[in-house]
């Protein structure tokens, strides 16, 4: 059993949906850090080994598609699970086909 918590990563350019991301998750036992958009989750996936990554879709700089086809990819990948208010079926079918979580 795993003694440490896990360590999640919450990537949303909404402060407001961040917070109460973390909110959540903390309250679970998890250990939390987030970014505001793909380019800063991106740079801390480089720093940080994560259990996890929450991403949304649809932010500025870099947005979660792109994020999330980056760790998909990766030989040891953190669990990818992306939210959105989105509604586009062919972004959410590449995403299935690729393996997210």
């Amino acid at each position: 059993m795993n003694e440490l918590p896990y360590h999640v990563l919450i990537v949303d350019d909404e402060p407001m949906v961040r917070e109460l991301a973390t909110r959540n998750f903390m309250r679970l036992g998890f250990l939390c850090d987030t970014a505001e958009d793909g380019d800063e989750a991106a740079t801390k996936c480089v720093a940080n080994n994560y259990d996890a990554v929450v991403t949304d879709l649809k932010m500025p700089n870099r947005n979660g598609h792109s994020l999330a086809v980056e760790l998909l990819g990766q030989p040891s990948r953190p669990v990818v699970v992306v939210t959105t208010a989105i509604i586009e079926p062919r972004i959410s079918r590449d995403l299935v086909t690729r393996g997210i979580d």
